[in-house]
């Protein structure tokens, strides 16, 4: 059985549609929009993280990961048009390690973050990564197809390929009538 037969066997066969609320939580991630949000305010309280003596890490951390993509997307904009740098150099500037890769990540927007881990799944290895794809030829200049035809073979190759020529839903919810379809499909 092939690995996409099985993850999708497991999903339909783990969930109790008796079990399931009817009605559709607002968000699905961890993450929701910070109350009472003014991406002035933490565009200036990043700007004074970034430029203290040593740099406040905590702030940059409060900041980042305590608002949705779509705010830090906002607070990236008006930090650049209030400071006049930008604000991914600014960072990549004053972090380090492990820090910097998470807050350079947090301030992708969903598409591009996307795009960054299947180009990076393709340089690496063929094993282990869930995939999400996009439009790798705008962030790479490079033709997404033809990427995963010259970095990856096999079934995974296959996969990939089926999975660029689907047309992809990009909004946020879940339609799990949807997903328990498509499951049961992949399961044949």
């Amino acid at each position: 059985m092939s690995i996409f037969k099985k993850f999708f066997k497991d999903i339909v066969h783990d969930r109790d549609p008796k079990k399931e609320s009817k009605e559709k939580p607002k968000y699905y991630g961890t993450v929701i929009p910070y109350p009472n949000f003014n991406a002035s305010s933490d565009a200036s309280v990043l700007q004074s993280g970034i430029e203290s003596k040593g740099v406040d890490e905590d702030v940059i951390i409060a900041i980042l990961v305590k608002r949705s993509n779509e705010q830090r997307q906002k607070i990236k904009a008006v930090y650049e048009a209030s400071s006049g740098k930008n604000l991914v150099k600014s960072l990549k500037s004053v972090l380090k390690s492990d820090l910097e890769d998470v807050a350079l990540a947090l301030l992708m927007p969903p598409a591009h973050f996307d795009a960054y881990l299947l180009r990076k799944a393709t340089k690496v290895n063929q094993q282990g990564f869930t995939v999400s794809t996009l439009n790798l030829k705008n962030l790479y200049k490079q033709d997404l197809e033809e990427v995963i035809k010259d970095e990856t073979k096999g079934d995974f190759m296959n996969a990939l390929l089926a999975l660029l020529s689907a047309k992809r839903d990009e909004s946020t919810e879940v339609d799990m009538e949807l997903a328990r379809k498509d499951a049961k499909v992949q399961n044949r």
